[in-house]
């Protein structure tokens, strides 16, 4: 998995990729989707990958890193897939 060996491995890397995580899959006002994105961080840097169905949604989703870490160090890797019509 190529994102898993992107990732820092100091200490201070896995402690915020970990809290962020949690900040995210704690929210139960973000979709499924918000709680199945990957966060990768990197010398203080985190990059944001997943799929969300608006850019209304990935911006809920990367407001937690923002809030936690400064916009500055965070990067949006997410892919805009809107839900298949029926």
């Amino acid at each position: 998995m190529e994102q898993a060996s992107s990732a820092g491995n100091s200490g201070t890397d896995v402690d915020l990729a970990a809290k962020i995580r949690r900040a995210v899959v704690h929210d139960k006002t973000l979709s499924i989707a918000a709680h199945n994105v990957d966060v990768v961080v990197k010398d203080g840097i985190m990059t944001i990958h997943g799929q969300v169905p608006s850019s209304d949604r990935g911006d809920a989703i990367l407001q937690k890193p923002r809030d936690l870490a400064g916009a500055e160090n965070v990067v949006d890797a997410m892919a805009i897939t809107p839900p298949k019509s029926s």
